[in-house]
């Protein structure tokens, strides 16, 4: 029904009175981590963007996320502007009828079981004249989406002609397609009508009943009918072929200069992630109240409808991509949407032009990939009282360690609850004498990325020697473990196999055990989780700092487990001692915990970055880069000699659970093609619940060994997955179907022999 070829139409008058003379007022601005998001989604989302600009979805987007009231995220990508003014489509019927039909429900004006024909006579002695208004805003009433416009005009002309009698003349003489609450059937002219309902019972004309009962009461002061003046050079024009600006893109809408209850309003992001915000706070925005929490409740109130569908008022439950049960939505045909979440306290705003290509893009997939990331970024609002190892020592007054002389392997993750760093509490723990400390890779401030020499710290007066275990020396020897009796450890390690941390406590294990010295492990959780295990064990025979013992890429364990196991499968007779973690969950990775994250690396910034790191650092062996030098480490990989968009279709066409890969280009500042401009891929995690990091590694290598065989230099690529029969399929090239069930019977073996070791439900 849409006309995409319009001539250039100048756009129709609109009165005086239908836009307000302000500036919007934008919501207060926040890092996503201070409202409980991951730092990585910003840079996801830019990149998803800029990705559905190439692609050619639209010519520009801009994007907006708000959560408790604070904007952690606001985009412009392609030809788009921060402030641009959309036409808003079919927001039009949740963001001014919908909630001016409520407001006239709160007033008694009207009851949602009234019928049409009680307060539009031209409908009486029609099958029309008995729906009623709920059955209007669930799209139930049996109407036709639409009814034609019109021919479409062929020459410019001044103003659109005003056939607004016709089209009404047209709905009232059609006839329904099923009888009232027997079909589901989303429509268009169902808001027609309640548009002419809206103004019947007001008493004012759209624009004005909007104006005056919305828009100006929360500030919206970009957000109207028909734009003119200097707002109309911020409007984005929809239309494909003409600078049909400020004319609407919908047929029926513009027939109707421009205003409808369908569709009609324009407006802005920073305009509608206050009207999303009004409605978290329960239908008030800085003091100024619209409607009532109660008629929210019911506005929010879920339909279960013929065909299965649910609905809400005006709305629709927005699922399967992770957010709460209670999101609402509603998209608009231009390419616009909005969606609000109460339980996580999100406002997305995603607008468009879509329609300026021929024909238009879906951009239905964007949608759930911006949801998705979106919902996999967020924290738990409610912190468990999780207490991992060092608070309990605390919280026992260091009576598990009185009478000891420690040494102590740690770094600046080692914290309580509290924040407190763990040798400040051992320096003033009663009855309890720090010896010495060692560093591990990286070193006290896990900030380091090179090998690291001895030093010193100074606490209550006394000067406590530093020892390096990531040098010339790996081990604690006989001079660093004079006069000690005890060894503790406690740091965050990232739920990875090659990583060094863990190769240090079973070297510092055997140390302990040669000496019979305790060896106590102060547990903390895995990032990644307790349950999910992926990739091949590695190699026995080759036992290095990032293959220590032989277990998968993601083991599952927490690593006072994994000292237990070391114990029991090395045979390392250690006097070990694990403080464990108190109401941890198996299941539970980084985001449910709540905390704030802090670097075990200086590459592994985020929960999400250890994530990738199981994926994308497997790769790190060859003469790829993977984003070290960058701001996103292991978000990416790419070489100068890569076409990221040909290996980003490519993958993508692969259709890999939980990832969606886009191209990027990037310039290292360290590490491998310093300088150098490289092209890539980035992984944007959709579904982190269905993401497999090996199993994604593994196609990707398949990838680049197909697709750049002669310049992917993999003479060391089997040094971190340290498993010949994995790396050597590769490189021949062969299914990654029949990879990935070459390492599942020892995946198997493992998961049953780990279970003795389990320490958590």
């Amino acid at each position: 029904m849409l006309f995409l070829s319009a001539p250039a139409l100048a756009a129709p008058t609109a009165p005086a009175s239908s836009w307000l003379d302000c500036q919007t007022r934008p919501l207060p601005r926040a890092k996503p981590e201070a409202v409980g998001l991951v730092p990585d989604l910003a840079g996801d989302l830019r990149t998803l963007m800029s990705d559905a600009v190439r692609r050619k979805l639209t010519p520009g987007l801009v994007l907006l996320v708000a959560r408790r009231g604070k904007v952690v995220f606001q985009h412009a990508a392609g030809s788009a502007a921060k402030d641009a003014i959309y036409d808003l489509a079919s927001l039009s019927k949740v963001v001014a009828t919908t909630p001016l039909l409520l407001q006239l429900v709160e007033r008694k004006r009207l009851s949602l079981d009234d019928v049409l024909g009680k307060y539009l006579p031209e409908l009486r002695g029609t099958d029309k004249a008995q729906i009623q208004v709920r059955d209007l805003l669930l799209h139930i009433s049996g109407l036709h989406s639409v009814v034609w416009a019109g021919k479409k005009p062929s020459v410019p002309q001044r103003q659109l002609e005003d056939k607004e009698v016709a089209i009404f003349e047209r709905i009232r003489r059609s006839r329904l397609r099923a009888p009232p609450k027997v079909r589901f059937k989303y429509s268009d002219i169902g808001y027609v009508l309640l548009g002419r309902l809206v103004e019947r019972l007001s008493g004012k004309s759209l624009p004005r009943a909007a104006r005056d009962g919305l828009f100006k009461p929360l500030g919206m002061c970009d957000t109207g009918y028909v734009p003119r003046g200097a707002r109309l050079r911020r409007v984005v024009n929809p239309w494909p072929r003409a600078d049909n600006r400020g004319v609407v893109y919908d047929p029926i809408a513009s027939r109707m200069m421009g205003v409808a209850g369908h569709a009609g309003l324009y407006g802005s992001a920073e305009d509608l992630s206050r009207f999303g915000q009004m409605v978290l706070n329960g239908g008030r925005l800085d003091g100024r109240r619209v409607l009532s929490k109660a008629t929210l409740r019911l506005m929010q109130r879920r339909h279960h409808l013929p065909g299965k569908r649910q609905r809400m008022l005006g709305w629709h439950p927005v699922t399967g991509v992770g957010l709460s049960s209670q999101a609402l939505g509603h998209t608009g045909y231009t390419g616009t949407f909005l969606t609000i979440d109460p339980v996580h306290q999100l406002v997305v705003v995603l607008l468009s032009d879509r329609t300026r290509f021929e024909p238009p893009r879906s951009l239905m997939p964007l949608r759930r990939q911006v949801h998705r990331l979106v919902a996999g970024s967020l924290l738990l609002a409610r912190r468990p009282r999780i207490e991992v190892g060092l608070d309990r020592l605390v919280r026992g007054g260091f009576r598990r360690l009185k009478g000891a002389r420690v040494a102590l392997i740690t770094n600046r993750t080692a914290v309580d609850r509290r924040g407190r760093w763990i040798v400040d509490l051992l320096a003033r723990a009663p009855a309890v004498q720090l010896v010495a400390i060692f560093a591990p890779e990286h070193g006290l401030k896990a900030a380091l990325d090179r090998h690291l020499g001895d030093g010193a710290l100074r606490r209550r007066g006394q000067r406590i020697p530093v020892y390096s275990l990531y040098g010339r020396r790996r081990r604690p020897t006989d001079r660093t473990l004079r006069g000690v009796d005890t060894l503790v450890f406690d740091m965050q390690a990232v739920g990875v196999r090659y990583y060094t941390y863990y190769a240090t406590m079973g070297w510092a294990m055997e140390e302990a055990a040669r000496r019979k010295l305790r060896f106590v492990v102060l547990d903390r959780p895995n990032p990644l989780g307790g349950v999910s295990m992926d990739g091949p064990l590695s190699s026995a025979r080759r036992r290095t700092s990032t293959a220590y013992h032989p277990i998968p890429v993601r083991h599952g364990m927490t690593i006072g487990e994994l000292a237990r196991l070391y114990n029991g499968e090395r045979h390392i007779g250690a006097r070990l001692e694990v403080v464990r973690l108190r109401r941890w969950r198996r299941s539970w990775r980084s985001p449910r915990l709540g905390w704030a994250w802090r670097n075990p690396s200086p590459n592994i910034r985020s929960w999400r970055e250890a994530l990738l790191y199981a994926a994308v650092g497997l790769l790190e062996s060859t003469n790829l880069a993977v984003g070290r030098g960058t701001e996103s480490p292991f978000n990416h990989f790419g070489a100068p000699w890569i076409d990221g968009p040909a290996l980003a279709d490519e993958l993508n066409a692969l259709k890999l659970p939980g990832v969606f890969f886009v191209p990027v280009t990037f310039t290292p500042k360290s590490s491998v093609h310093r300088g150098a401009r490289c092209g890539g891929v980035r992984l944007l995690v959709t579904d982190v619940a269905r993401f497999r990091p090996v199993q994604v590694a593994v196609h990707m290598a398949l990838t680049l060994r197909l697709r750049y065989r002669a310049l992917w230099k993999t003479k060391h690529f089997y040094r971190l997955f340290n498993h010949k029969p994995t790396t050597d399929a590769i490189l021949a090239g062969r299914s990654a179907k029949g990879i990935i069930r070459g390492w599942q019977a020892a995946l198997r073996r493992f998961s049953q022999r780990r279970q003795r070791y389990l320490l958590y439900r």
